[in-house]
């Protein structure tokens, strides 16, 4: 706006707006600043260029449009200036579109995104369909099994606003009226590793009422096969460190405590010591004539009475043949006696097996049964009988009562481990050194080796006058054996050499 107003001196110019539309407008400013969604690139709009053309009819700059006064706007000349404004407007419209094209950000139509990314070696991928995971339920008196075909058409149910979908499947698909109650899995199969889990051996059992406690001893038996000596490796012992019952998952999850090392067992040896635990004692029968007969005499060929024409099971015969080729007589007399047998049982069978073999399948257990047995050793005995009184093990200094507490198997006398110790006169000196060692062991010992680096040197208590004259450093040990274990003491002999002063 012009400074020199024609109001009155004390006349607000800017209240009265008589000075106003006599400056240009345009060019507006182009500059934005990074991260618009949208630029703004427009010199003026159709207002903005009309009203700085009507300021230039009044500049001091063009003197020959002063004489243009009018300002109507049906004057041809305010027309005109009133079309170019409508062709700038347009232009600058244009132009800015033109703008916001160049740039990824604020780009809206495809062929600009496009080529844009030309420019780095970019390709956009071609457009797929949408996919989506369908779930049919079947009529439950639909008992047969039917095919959904290729193509059936599904659609969605769109929300307020929105059109429907269609999708279309791809493949023929198999339903079943059994198949509608099917659940997700949630929970899977525990295995050694999730067992031994690295934050902390762990175990979940069914149900809540597991009666366990805390230090209560755990037998798992994982049924894994030793590769190397082809035996099934041993159980492994835990003990409970704390139950959480799970009530909402019927489920109690057991914290154990690190396995405890147990002596290895043969292949045979674990359904003999489990079983032992679990079966159930035996009934004496009442004299040897209820004995049970021997298997020989109750499985022998002679109580066999099928008969099968040679035509039947053909391929099964000819493997009976090869096996038959290598075996005695005897053994040949079982086998064909056990195969007619199961040739008599799969021929009566099998017409009920053809009609039931699909709802077998449909309803089949597909997760493995799991190999893991788990053993809570809740009864204890003493290693010595019921009746044994507890050992004593220290008497308290300050109540004066004896402490007790149960027998250890591995030491059942109750004898504590040896403590070998020894002093020497002297640990170093020049060549020869003379030493003499005195033994300060403590415990039931019932015997003891001297060795020096290693090499045994005397069985005595004491090992007096020993003399050491290589310059170097000797490693002097004491072992001390006993009921309780062993103990080893070592101590370093330093040896010197004779320094000669002239």
């Amino acid at each position: 706006m012009n400074t020199d107003c024609c109001c009155k001196p004390g006349c607000n110019a800017a209240a009265c707006g008589c000075c106003v539309g006599i400056e240009p407008l345009t060019p507006r400013p182009t500059a934005n600043r990074p991260g618009l969604a949208a630029l703004s690139y427009r010199m003026g709009t159709h207002a903005i260029f009309l009203e700085t053309m009507k300021a230039r009819l009044s500049s001091s700059n063009y003197l020959k449009l002063a004489r243009l006064t009018s300002r109507e706007a049906d004057d041809f000349s305010l027309a005109i200036m009133d079309a170019w404004a409508t062709v700038a407007d347009v232009l600058t419209f244009y132009q800015e579109r033109i703008v916001n094209e160049g740039f990824l950000r604020t780009a809206t139509e495809r062929r600009s995104v496009l080529e844009l990314g030309r420019l780095v070696g970019y390709q956009p991928r071609p457009g797929v369909a949408s996919s989506v995971y369908l779930a049919y339920t079947i009529d439950d008196n639909f008992k047969e099994e039917t095919i959904i075909p290729k193509g059936a058409r599904s659609q969605s149910i769109p929300g307020p606003g929105d059109l429907p979908q269609s999708f279309e499947i791809s493949e023929d698909l198999k339903a079943r009226a059994q198949w509608n109650d099917l659940k997700p899995r949630m929970t899977q199969p525990q295995t050694q590793t999730t067992i031994n889990n690295p934050k902390g051996p762990r175990i979940y059992l069914k149900g809540i009422s597991t009666n366990l406690k805390p230090n209560d001893p755990l037998l798992i038996d994982f049924g894994l096969i030793d590769e190397k000596n082809d035996q099934l490796k041993g159980p492994e012992l835990y003990q409970v460190q704390a139950v959480e019952p799970e009530p909402a998952a019927n489920r109690t999850l057991v914290i154990l405590q690190t396995a405890k090392e147990i002596p290895p067992i043969t292949f045979a040896d674990p359904a003999i010591v489990i079983g032992k635990l679990v079966e159930q004692p035996t009934v004496q029968v009442s004299n040897r004539l209820r004995l049970p007969r021997m298997l020989n005499e109750q499985f022998g060929f002679s109580n066999f009475t099928f008969s099968l024409p040679p035509s039947s099971f053909s391929g099964a015969r000819k493997m009976e043949k090869e096996a038959s080729n290598n075996a005695s007589a005897v053994d040949k007399i079982e086998f064909s006696a056990v195969t007619d047998t199961a040739y008599a049982v799969a021929k009566i069978f099998s017409p009920k097996l053809q009609d039931t073999l699909a709802t077998a399948t449909a309803n089949a257990n597909v997760t493995p049964q799991s190999t893991i047995k788990v053993y809570a050793l809740g009864v204890k005995a003493a290693s010595f009988g019921h009746n044994a009184p507890l050992r004593p093990i220290r008497l308290n200094e300050n109540t004066k009562v004896m402490e007790y507490s149960e027998w250890a198997t591995e030491n059942p006398i109750n004898h504590n481990q040896p403590i070998a110790s020894f002093s020497a006169d002297s640990t170093s000196g020049v060549s020869p050194l003379t030493v003499n060692f005195s033994n300060e062991s403590s415990g039931i010992i019932e015997s003891v080796v001297w060795m020096i680096d290693n090499v045994e040197i005397s069985r005595n208590w004491n090992l007096n006058q020993q003399v050491f004259t290589d310059v170097k450093t000797y490693i002097v040990t004491l072992i001390a054996t006993g009921p309780g274990g062993q103990s080893n003491y070592e101590l370093h002999i330093e040896v010197e050499p004779v320094i000669n002063i002239n």
